[in-house]
């Protein structure tokens, strides 16, 4: 298999990476996984297939809900999650928070289902100071509470997994400079992107390498970039590369966004965590969008 094949593969079998008793289920890729691994503990990206049939979360959650939310909540009572010590969930949307309110309530509904603790990641994102020191508090209350599962997060433990993320921050962002190029499929760099958090470190940077290595010469057709709604998986860019055009970048909270920017690596690291996901984290709810519309007029330049 080649590289692109193993990152396909791997993809296609998402579902199933990480099933370690020690592993944290992780809704979204805004929960802060530099405290998971800091704990000694797996991350277990938890992803949604909306392309499914509507099961037993029908009975209980509107239709008007997204799509991904309603399929994660249709794998917990399914009791698909069962056996996890903790899942975090953060609050990156209102159908995020709502989706706590629901796990919390069907508690009471379906006694017999098997549905493990659910945190909020109360990740605020509005630039203040105030709005970062409450991100501080709570990214230490979650510090602690992931070191009760695994050990306790040390500064050197801290610091390890911030240049464990940054590394595959930094390879993501070489893979994505060939697409820029036209080597490597805008469906790709959202496989990887998915991945990350989503596998261990190691295995990831080898996959990125390998994609890498396998770049191509430069794709001809129109050069797109796809913006809004975070895509659920790359059907969508699949759909664009058979018209023969490529997505040479894209503007959403699954895509770009995941590796835009490292975590300080020279100041004190927890609060070089709470300053990442205060201020960086991929969410749809950042203030003011004044930043976020720069962002996207220089990528489009």
């Amino acid at each position: 298999m080649t590289a692109l094949d193993t990152l396909r593969a791997t993809y296609a079998n998402r579902h199933a990476l990480s099933p370690q008793d020690t592993a944290i289920g992780c809704i979204t890729q805004a929960v802060p996984i530099e405290l998971v691994l800091a704990a000694g503990l797996t991350p277990r990206r938890i992803f949604g297939d909306p392309s499914t049939p509507p099961g037993p979360g029908a009975r209980y959650m509107e239709d008007e809900m997204d799509g991904e939310v309603r399929s994660i909540f249709d794998q917990i009572l399914r009791g698909r999650l069962a056996g996890l010590p903790l899942v975090l969930l953060p609050r990156v949307s209102e159908q995020h928070l709502q989706l706590h309110y629901y796990i919390a309530e069907v508690r009471n509904w379906e006694p017999g289902v098997q549905i493990p603790p659910v945190q909020i990641v109360d990740v605020m994102q509005t630039a203040y100071w105030s709005t970062g020191r409450y991100v501080h508090a709570r990214m230490t209350e979650l510090a602690a509470t992931l070191g009760a599962i695994g050990h306790v997060p040390t500064p050197k433990s801290l610091r390890d997994a911030i240049a464990a993320t940054n590394a595959m921050r930094r390879a993501l962002t070489r893979v994505n400079d060939l697409r820029r190029q036209g080597r490597i499929a805008g469906s790709d760099v959202f496989r990887l992107c998915a991945l990350f958090g989503a596998m261990p470190v190691d295995g990831f940077l080898a996959l990125a390498e390998g994609v890498a290595d396998t770049a191509g010469a430069p794709t001809a057709g129109p050069r797109l970039m796809l913006s809004g709604a975070a895509q659920d998986d790359p059907s969508f860019y699949e759909a664009i590369e058979a018209a023969g055009a490529h997505v040479a970048a894209d503007d959403h909270v699954a895509g770009e966004r995941v590796f835009a920017r490292l975590i300080d690596e020279t100041i004190d690291p927890m609060e070089a965590i709470a300053e990442h996901y205060h201020l960086h984290a991929p969410g749809i709810r950042q203030f003011p969008q004044k930043p976020q519309d720069a962002r996207f007029l220089a990528t489009c330049r």
